[in-house]
């Protein structure tokens, strides 16, 4: 398991590449910025990974990724059922490439970097927020080809109606935060501790965007035991029953709540 000592000593010391001219208000980015490298030891053997920022030369990498490891498992994704039609697949992945390298997204790709690994160069994991600070930042009002993507877009925004933007602003005195829009880990390398490490790295850059709050729709319940492990709190909750009754769309093999958690950060 990653040593949390370690996690914070390398998120903010000699292996993270700080710049001084990256400015989400200017919307100016570094193309490749590599935040941190990490060493987890993966059973018997030691796992070498960077982190970085989402690069035009991974964009279909990654969109690939979380179509099969987020998009497929995620219950609001799933129930909408965009990965069972590949008219759907392709109309999301189109989606999200136009709006992920845009400056309010904050994107980080966990790649494992040895050379000495039959499998370096691979994506064990992708994170994925953007800073918001009205409903015009959640891009739901959309034309959409496809009954999945729609249906997608109306849960959330449904979901949004209930709790908002402005919900959020008010409840925490933030004029604009980082909103969750998805973590996404390789099956094979979630026991290794890198949801307790991103959490790190978020706060981190959190600071450096003088942004003090994190909040995210947590749908299923090993995610939200994980953020509450990370001092997440629940700022607002909904019965699947109840949204079952607003939606009219059936929620199988889902937990009692859908939550509403967020990250204050001092």
């Amino acid at each position: 398991m990653l040593a949390f000592s370690h996690i914070v000593r390398s998120a903010l010391k000699n292996n993270r590449n700080f710049s001084t001219n990256y400015n989400t208000k200017t919307k100016e980015a570094i193309a490749g910025r590599v935040w941190t490298k990490l060493q987890i030891q993966n059973k018997k053997d030691l796992l070498r990974l960077r982190v970085q920022d989402l690069t035009m030369d991974l964009l279909e990498d990654v969109l690939d990724f979380n179509m099969n490891y987020f998009v497929k498992e995620e219950i609001f994704h799933k129930i909408s059922g965009i990965s069972e039609d590949p008219e759907a697949v392709k109309e999301y992945k189109e989606i999200i490439s136009q709006v992920i390298m845009k400056p309010n997204y904050s994107t980080k790709v966990y790649i494992i970097d040895d050379y000495s690994n039959p499998n370096t160069g691979k994506i064990v994991a992708v994170s994925m927020m953007k800073i918001v600070s009205s409903h015009e930042d959640l891009n739901y009002n959309i034309q959409t080809k496809t009954e999945a993507v729609r249906r997608l877009l109306n849960i959330k925004s449904t979901c949004y109606k209930l709790f908002s933007i402005e919900d959020v602003k008010k409840m925490y005195n933030v004029d604009r935060y980082y909103e969750d829009t998805g973590l996404a880990i390789h099956p094979e390398y979630r026991s290794l501790g890198i949801i307790n490490f991103e959490n790190t790295l978020r706060r981190v850059t959190c600071r450096e965007d003088n942004i003090r709050l994190i909040g995210a729709w947590v749908t299923m319940l090993t995610a939200q035991k994980a953020y509450q492990n990370n001092n997440y709190n629940t700022a607002f909750d909904i019965s699947y029953k109840k949204l079952v009754s607003i939606l009219g769309i059936n929620f199988e093999g889902v937990p009692t709540m859908c939550k509403y958690m967020t990250l204050k950060l001092n």
